[in-house]
């Protein structure tokens, strides 16, 4: 039996490794070591991927998100299941998100860090010289998602001294791109900005923690 999850996110903020401020990010396996607790089961921990991976038929549906600073923004992972397919009928909503930052804006098979055209069933190459179905889909136009090649561009500040920035400036272009078209779900809040914050609520105060290493409990 396949599981297919139909789930919908909106309103999402991802911050990856590369957005870190003071920090020299490789991406390599040596960036986290597990010591001991190293699985060896070809996760290669350590090394970051894809901001979201839709895989497994699934068909998550993500809106008016924004996600900065991975290797890969968007993987439609056809290795098992059918949600390559299913992103070409339509069924997988994947609109007016913003990426920025990114190394590459897709690839089409887990652990494939190309932006190329990608048979993941096969695991071969289809055309170097084309771009990933991943990338074409994200810039269908209908879609209205956007990016930019500098996280900067997003005015992003820290907002909680994290050493990320996360939270739209006053001059932040998140701030009025959100779209809620074709959504009927009654319990989406239907905000303006793209992402989980806007220029004035920091809802992390008082109750985030992001220094669990040193915190005691």
């Amino acid at each position: 039996m396949i599981n297919r999850f139909y789930a919908t996110f909106s309103n999402i903020t991802v911050i990856g490794p590369k957005a870190q401020t003071g920090v020299a990010f490789e991406n390599t396996t040596d960036f986290i070591n597990g010591g001991s607790v190293f699985p060896n089961n070809g996760s290669a921990l350590g090394k970051f991927q894809s901001a979201f991976q839709i895989r497994r038929a699934s068909r998550l549906n993500i809106i008016n998100s924004v996600a900065v600073g991975f290797p890969i923004g968007l993987i439609i992972d056809g290795e098992k299941g059918d949600t390559p397919a299913q992103a070409k009928a339509g069924t997988i909503r994947f609109h007016n998100n913003v990426f920025a930052g990114m190394d590459v804006i897709g690839s089409d098979a887990n652990k494939v860090y190309d932006d190329v055209l990608y048979d993941a069933v096969n695991k071969a190459v289809i055309d170097a010289n084309q771009k990933s179905y991943s990338n074409t889909f994200f810039f269908q136009e209908a879609l209205k998602n956007k990016s930019y090649d500098d996280v900067s561009a997003l005015g992003l500040q820290d907002a909680s001294n994290v050493g990320s920035p996360f939270m739209p400036s006053a001059t932040s272009p998140l701030l009025n791109l959100a779209s809620f078209d074709g959504e009927s779900s009654s319990w989406l809040d239907k905000v303006a900005y793209v992402g989980a914050f806007n220029a004035t609520d920091n809802w992390l105060t008082g109750w985030t923690n992001f220094d669990p290493q040193n915190t005691k409990y």
